[in-house]
């Protein structure tokens, strides 16, 4: 979903309860970086902040965490083990290889 309730401007990201209370409440955003400073004081935007190291490790409310999707989330249409998809682009990558080798 692209969404301004984490940063105040849009963003894709993962659909949650968080971005579901500001979609049915657009009145509640805070303008510019406010709604980026809410999210960070409310723990929405807690796990971008561990991994920036900006505050320790602890846990956080997964159900409200921003994860952004980027544009590329629009092209998943199933959800497959991460071995399945490594093996895929691994053969992927052997045809490509063989074709740029035949080639030479």
């Amino acid at each position: 979903v692209v969404s301004r309730a984490f940063t105040g401007a849009t963003l894709r990201v993962m659909r949650n309860k968080w971005t579901q209370h500001y979609e049915e409440h657009p009145e509640d955003l805070g303008k510019g970086s406010k709604q980026l400073v809410k999210a960070m004081k409310e723990g929405a935007w807690l796990h971008s902040q561990i991994a920036n190291k900006a505050v320790p490790d602890q846990p956080f409310d997964e159900d409200i965490q921003g994860y952004a999707a980027g544009q590329c989330i629009g092209n998943i249409d199933r959800m497959q083990p991460a071995g399945d998809i490594v093996i895929q682009m691994v053969g992927t990558a052997a045809q490509l290889l063989g074709r740029s080798k035949a080639r030479l």
